[in-house]
């Protein structure tokens, strides 16, 4: 635990409310004693993520994921255990030891920081800079744009505006002085070295080796949903066209273009209220929707919808996805393009369509907010704007028509679940198509048996077997397991009731015997307890921790002596019995004497127990 006392991590993770936390990731909700989720660890359609507040713990019943608050930010921000612990201290106004540590201590301390670490540092202090010429003289150009797009100062605030001005050297000049080493500011794309530039390793930036990237743009730090700064992006205030409009980040360690939305850092909580999500183009389209109050508005910044994004954003549970495209053809294209995506993510869409040579931020300044609410009214379900727009490609040719019909019409309708959906949508596609309604079917149905857009039949889930009797637990383990976690005060009963040498599976009686022997306050730690067992057997545990089936037991030592008795059936009764009757067979008279020993004494606890 390094230099943080153990019982300082128990208060954060105490008073630290796991729900809200992982509510941050994940949009959750009460679902019996639980709260549940699509999981951020692997992609999945039906929520199967579950987090349970009292017991502070978190399991995936898809995956397998599961342990405690620091353990789930660990996994899935890949920060290091004492980074999370100071995190979560910060949040819940806990004050940490602070030793002193000599200049050496703490150069140890900087070179163990993490690389995750240390880039978003450097993105930090690049926001910093961004945002101080913002504000400064030299930022009044970018101001006056700015305001000129309509954006107020609490938009500009929540989105973190920046400035970046003409000159070549100002950032470069910025990151020297905070001694920010060279490649590191390289491998965000902050700035780029000179042509023959030499520097040794770990030195800072000059403007004799390297330039800035970004120069007289307006700067769009791209947040992501922990509010961490993890690219940028610029919109150039030049008038030479050879000048391209928008640039951003490259690839980074913490950075992949295509797996992050601008805006969701200041959109998910709207998007959880109003249910649904509204995807835009540009970053200055987002911009507006939220000064004028559509709060819930994200973009894809400057890529085309992938697959990753619209899962990110299920993830925050809209029970429906607006595409609010520009009015040209590009915007109506991806807007056909798109809706495989969100059939495949089993989200509701629709298409709003904008006037011609009209985006969402041109509109807004023309007919405002109310302009907006009347055209997201009149939104089309996404599948039957797919089979209009179909028409609108193909025109009066019957060749074209039936190739898109192939090639992008019938694959699409075989993505809709529903039979009766598809069935309507086939009768749509006929009429736009202007084609024979059985030719649309025959096209559809075909597809679905034969040929490379075959839908595989699905096997049923099967449980992966266990590799030995040992990585299984029986049914009177799980039972106990399940009492322990909702009236953890039985902990004290074990010892005396004997329960712990009747418990059937090695590895858990091992590890209840410990934390019988260690603790005094007989609190049950589901995740810690899970950790000190084969990796096989954690899950097992997380699954019946998290069933709260005894949660509203009105008398579990009762319920203990049920378990007990259920021990007797598949614990240790059984084989003592069976070994008895190999005893009588072999005539072993000391083992017969010994088994029958043994059984009786068990017998004796029993006839207590119930007494």
């Amino acid at each position: 635990m390094g230099l943080i006392p153990e019982e300082k991590i128990t208060e954060i993770r105490d008073r630290t409310d796991i729900v809200q936390v992982i509510g941050e990731y994940v949009a959750l909700r009460k679902s019996g004693i639980n709260h549940k989720g699509l999981c951020p660890f692997h992609g999945e359609k039906t929520p199967s993520f579950n987090v349970n507040s009292a017991k502070q713990i978190f399991h995936c019943f898809g995956c397998g994921k599961s342990g405690d608050v620091f353990r789930f930010v660990m996994e899935h921000d890949g920060k290091p255990f004492l980074d999370v612990v100071r995190e979560l201290a910060r949040r819940g106004a806990i004050d940490l030891p602070e030793p002193e540590r000599t200049p050496e201590a703490r150069e140890a301390q900087k070179r163990n920081e993490t690389d995750r670490a240390r880039l978003l540092r450097v993105l930090q202090l690049g926001c910093e800079y961004f945002r101080g010429e913002l504000a400064s003289a030299r930022g009044e150009r970018g101001r006056a744009y700015i305001v000129k797009r309509g954006i107020g100062p609490s938009v500009e605030e929540a989105f973190l505006l920046g400035y970046a001005p003409p000159g070549w050297d100002g950032l470069v000049r910025f990151l020297e002085a905070k001694k920010v080493p060279a490649d590191l500011a390289e491998r965000v794309g902050l700035i780029r070295a000179r042509d023959g530039a030499k520097l040794a390793p770990g030195s800072p930036p000059t403007k004799a080796t390297h330039f800035d990237m970004f120069r007289d743009r307006v700067i769009f730090p791209l947040i992501n949903p922990q509010a961490e700064v993890i690219a940028f992006g610029g919109r150039t205030l030049e008038t030479d066209p050879a000048v391209p409009k928008y640039i951003n980040s490259p690839e980074s360690g913490i950075y992949r273009k295509g797996e992050n939305l601008f805006g969701l850092h200041a959109a998910k909580g709207a998007i959880r209220k109003a249910g649904r999500a509204i995807l835009v183009e540009g970053n200055f389209d987002v911009l507006a929707m939220h000064e004028h109050g559509f709060t819930e508005t994200v973009a894809p910044m400057g890529t085309a919808l992938t697959k990753e994004q619209v899962h990110l954003l299920h993830r925050y549970s809209p029970a429906r996805v607006n595409l609010f495209l520009d009015g040209d053809s590009a915007g109506f294209a991806a807007a056909a393009r798109d809706v495989g995506i969100f059939l495949d993510e089993e989200l509701l869409s629709y298409v709003t369509t904008l006037p011609l040579g009209e985006d969402p931020d041109t509109f807004l300044a023309k007919f405002g907010k109310d302009g907006v609410k009347l055209l997201l009214d009149k939104s089309k379900e996404s599948v039957e704007y797919f089979c209009a727009y179909a028409w609108k490609r193909t025109g009066d040719s019957i060749v074209e028509r039936v190739k898109l019909l192939e090639d992008e019409a019938a694959p699409l309708i075989r993505k809709v679940k529903n039979e009766t959906a598809r069935r309507r949508y086939a009768e749509k596609l006929a009429l736009e198509l202007d084609l024979p309604l059985d030719t649309v079917g025959k096209v559809i149905r075909g597809g679905r048996n034969t040929g490379p857009d075959r839908r595989p039949e699905v096997a049923p889930l099967a449980a992966a077997p266990m590799a030995g009797a040992p990585q299984k637990l029986s049914p009177g383990d799980r039972e106990l397991i399940k009492l322990i976690a909702d009236h953890p005060r039985l902990l004290q009963r074990l010892v005396a009731l004997g329960v712990l040498r009747c418990i059937t599976n090695p590895e858990l009686r091992r590890a209840f015997t410990d934390l019988c022997d260690r603790t005094t306050t007989f609190k049950f730690d589901a995740a810690a307890f899970a950790a000190t067992l084969d990796p096989p057997l954690r899950p097992q545990i997380m699954e019946a921790a998290l069933s709260g089936h005894y949660a509203h037991e009105a008398d579990p030592e009762k319920t203990l002596l049920a378990i007990i008795r259920k021990f007797e059936k598949d614990g240790l009764l059984v084989e003592l019995k069976r070994a008895l009757t190999e005893a009588r067979a072999g005539g072993d008279p000391s083992e017969i004497q010994k088994l029958n020993a043994r059984i009786n004494e068990l017998n004796q606890q029993r006839l207590g127990l119930k007494g």
